[in-house]
């Protein structure tokens, strides 16, 4: 079945429409790491309101060069190792860390060769914030459960204290 190229146009706004919709940042870059395509979403947390704006640049030239290095090596490892790589990725943007689960793969010509990389990254950093609080508030009540164990000890050490300071007074008090 031949295709028209107004049928080819509107699968491809179909796939851009999906690749939108999706709740993650979706973006595949060349063995150099050049960018040559992402969701909507990955323009718009690199600054940017147009996908086009996006395709040809690196990562190096939109965010910390740390931050920057740190994704490049591990995309260089999804395409030298041939192998899917699901890893926890920090970026900044608009002034603030975000940390992502990212999946990469390796995209492969006929040949099997790793020629780039796919990826999708989801935005995790609420559930890390909620993490961190859960370890604080954990920490937090077990310092008041040791706390309360003590006083119920210093508790049950006075109570004795008391008890045979009593049974003290009452065998003067019965002689």
């Amino acid at each position: 079945m031949v295709k028209t190229q107004t049928q080819i146009s509107l699968a491809l706004s179909d796939i851009e429409t999906l690749l939108n919709d999706i709740p993650g940042h979706i973006y595949w870059k060349d063995k150099a790491g050049v960018i040559l395509g992402c969701n909507l979403r990955q323009a718009q947390s690199s600054g940017f309101s147009a996908i086009n704006e996006v395709v040809g640049k690196n990562n190096f030239e939109l965010m910390e060069p740390e931050e920057a290095k740190i994704i490049r090596n591990n995309d260089v490892l999804v395409m030298q190792y041939g192998k899917p790589l699901v890893i926890e990725e920090t970026a900044v943007f608009n002034g603030k860390k975000h940390i992502f689960l990212s999946h990469k793969v390796p995209i492969k010509n006929a040949e099997s060769h790793s020629i780039g990389v796919l990826g999708v990254s989801l935005d995790i950093t609420h559930q890390k914030e909620l993490e961190e609080q859960l370890v604080k508030s954990n920490y937090m009540l077990k310092k008041a459960l040791d706390r309360q164990k003590i006083l119920e000890i210093e508790l049950l050490e006075k109570n004795h204290q008391l008890e045979e300071m009593l049974k003290g007074h009452k065998e003067k008090v019965v002689a």
